[in-house]
This record gives structure tokens, sequence and C-alpha cells, in this order.
């Protein structure tokens, strides 16, 4: 599948051995990742415009966090920031929607975003302050149930 994502410790490794001058398609081959993903990786180390030395100093939560684009923050964005803890925070409680908030962020700033890019910074800040972990195994080697149901009648 390509521009699947990969664990920190690949990424490590795809940069590694292309600092050592390995080709992209040996890269692939060694590391059993799709070329496009090799590609895509490179080119979001490149456009960091960091060294090999600084980039392997980095932490696996720095690199997580890192973004390749400067985000240009308008006093829009700075206002919804500041919104955000207390927004996610209402979300965990029961029968609260994410349209609900949006129409009360609309009320108290009538200049602020739509609904899917108020939609877009939630989910954006959510996958920052809960990062998930991406766990391989096997088919029918352990069983994950979900009891976290909630019914509403």
């Amino acid at each position: 599948m390509p521009n699947k994502k990969i664990s920190m410790q690949k990424l490590r490794q795809v940069i590694c051995f292309h600092c050592q001058g390995k080709g992209t398609k040996s890269i692939c081959k060694l590391l059993e990742v799709s070329c496009n993903t090799t590609k895509r990786y490179l080119q979001i180390f490149y456009s960091l415009g960091i060294s090999y030395e600084e980039f392997s100093k980095k932490s696996d939560s720095d690199l997580f966090f890192t973004s390749p684009q400067k985000i240009y923050k308008s006093s829009r964005y700075l206002e919804l920031e500041s919104l955000l803890p207390r927004i996610c925070k209402q979300l965990k409680r029961k029968g609260v929607t994410r349209d609900m908030l949006h129409k009360e962020y609309i009320e108290q700033h009538p200049g602020g975003y739509g609904r899917s890019r108020f939609n877009t910074f939630i989910q954006i800040y959510l996958g920052q302050m809960n990062p998930v972990m991406h766990i391989d195994h096997k088919a029918g080697d352990k069983l994950y149930i979900d009891f976290a149901v909630i019914s509403y009648a």
C-alpha cells in the first residue's frame, strides 16, 4: 500500500540509509517499505531543512510534532487556539457535539472559521494531545474487545 505510515524507527532507518548514500530502491528493499512512502518521507525530511545530525538528536515526540510547513497564525486562529482546550474538554461530555460547539463559537466570534475548518482544527489538536500507536499483530493471535459502548436509549 503506497504512502502507508511507518514507525519512527523505520523512519530513522530510511533517513540514515539515505544519508549514507543508498538509493531509494535499495532502501525500499532493505526495509520492506514501498518506494512512494520512502520518497514522501525523504521529501518531508528535506523540507524541514535540518541536517542528519540535528535529525538524529531529536526525540520521537519532537519529530512527531515538527511540521514541514511554516504555518501562518492569523489573529482568528490564535483566538481559536486559545479556546481549543476548553472545546475539547466539552466534547468529552455526554451529548455534546462538534456542531453545537461550532454554533457557540460563531455566536461568540462572528468572523470565526466555518464548520469544516473548525472541525479540522479540533481534529489536529486532538491528534497532538492523544498520539496513537499502531499495533502490528498476526491475524488470530490476540482478541481485542471494546467494552466502551454507550447506549442512548
